[in-house]
């Protein structure tokens, strides 16, 4: 599923869902488990490329940055998900 794919349906199944802004390269789609809200699933790994890529960040700060300001972030039981799709982080 392309990004947009993705925040489409979850538009339509989650209203409320939120999503990482500037992170759409490593929205990866949709997870859900039983009595909880469908949320925006990314790539971990992806999320880092881009603070490197896109913000100039060494390897070491886009990780302290994203595990603290993204990853850590919690907005509520929307909140998106990351995960480690390819590889150990």
């Amino acid at each position: 599923m392309a990004p947009d794919e993705v925040k489409e349906f979850l538009r339509e199944v989650n209203p409320e869902a939120l999503f990482a802004n500037g992170f759409d390269r490593a929205l990866v789609g949709v997870a859900h488990r039983c009595s909880a809200p469908h949320l925006a699933l990314y790539d971990r790994d992806i999320c880092i490329d881009v603070l490197m890529t896109d913000d100039g960040m060494s390897q070491e700060e886009a990780e302290e940055y994203f595990s603290f300001n993204v990853e850590g972030a919690w907005v509520g039981e929307n909140t998106p998900l990351f995960a480690t799709i390819n590889g150990l982080s």
